[in-house]
């Protein structure tokens, strides 16, 4: 992605890290899909701890002076409290077939 930057532009680049996924107070689904959903990204050759190396990356891949911005968010009620039920329900197919779970 680098080297399509042209001179004087950026990229910018979001991911996540799993494990600040929290949920208080605590509940049993959510302390499940904290546990597997980073098995299964590993076993599909993903990392979901992958936002806490972003940096390190461009360092590496010779990017001068990248910045860097960390959020946490955390939501009591709305649609952001749906994403790890959608996320485990997209996901419940495939962490059966990996031998994650069980239907």
């Amino acid at each position: 992605m680098w080297e399509a930057v042209r001179p004087g532009g950026a990229i910018a680049v979001e991911d996540t890290d799993y494990e600040g996924l929290f949920c208080d107070p605590p509940n049993d689904g959510v302390d499940f899909h904290k546990r597997m959903y980073p098995r299964l990204v590993e076993q599909n050759g993903g990392d979901a701890l992958i936002g806490r190396k972003l940096y390190r990356y461009f360092l590496q891949a010779g990017i001068p002076d990248p910045g860097l911005h960390v959020a946490q968010g955390a939501d009591a009620k709305g649609e952001a409290k749906t994403v790890i039920l959608l996320t485990l329900r997209g996901t419940a197919e495939s962490l059966v077939s990996a031998g994650l779970a069980s239907a």
